[in-house]
């Protein structure tokens, strides 16, 4: 009966080969669980996008094309009217044949806390005539608007507003940051046509 163990250079090879394989597997697992951070930070920046345009498309399709602030785009604040009944009488049309349109309403970055909630430039907040504050996205990235700044989007600016053949281009870029501190940025833009021309 032979009672002889190991030897020291067979248990080498063991442990170095044991290190090698666990070593693998600890780089695929962390790989793994950066791609599925980055693919939730996609996801949720898209959805916040996608909000965004659920709250703003409407509205903005039926804007008065007359009443939408051309003249101070392009930039991170749209404001317009949108036609409604205010006499009553079933249409948003008066007597006279004109259009009746609703007070002023605004889609901007949440600059001064408008809605009480502590949270300013990251979010897209909804403003209606009268006054009612509706969060429209929020992880919005949050530099101030440059001075000078052109038809495109700004870096660091999380929504802006592009005038563009009769139409207007909406960009939202949303943001989120790794666990280990690596920004991921998610831009969405949508054009909108206003329907109403007067």
């Amino acid at each position: 009966m032979n009672n002889r163990g190991f030897t020291l250079l067979e248990m080498m090879v063991a442990v170095s080969i044991l290190v090698i394989v666990m070593g693998t597997l600890a780089a695929l697992s962390l790989g793994f669980a950066n791609a599925s951070e980055l693919q939730e930070l996609r996801i949720t920046g898209t959805d916040e996008a996608r909000k965004a345009f659920l709250g703003m498309a409407p509205r903005l399709r039926q804007a008065s094309r007359a009443s939408v602030n051309w003249a101070a785009l392009p930039g991170d604040r749209v404001s317009f009217q949108v036609p409604v009944d205010l006499d009553g009488n079933g249409f948003a049309v008066d007597s006279n044949g004109d259009i009746e349109l609703s007070g002023q309403m605004v889609i901007e970055r949440d600059r001064t806390d408008m809605n009480g909630d502590g949270i300013t430039l990251s979010q897209l907040v909804f403003v209606d005539d009268a006054g009612n504050v509706r969060v429209l996205a929020n992880d919005l990235q949050e530099e101030p608007v440059p001075a000078g700044a052109g038809d495109d989007i700004p870096d660091g600016v999380g929504f802006w507003v592009t005038p563009r053949n009769g139409g207007l281009l909406l960009t939202v870029r949303a943001e989120g940051t790794t666990r280990r501190g690596r920004v991921f940025t998610t831009t969405v833009s949508e054009f909108i046509f206003p329907r109403n021309a007067n």
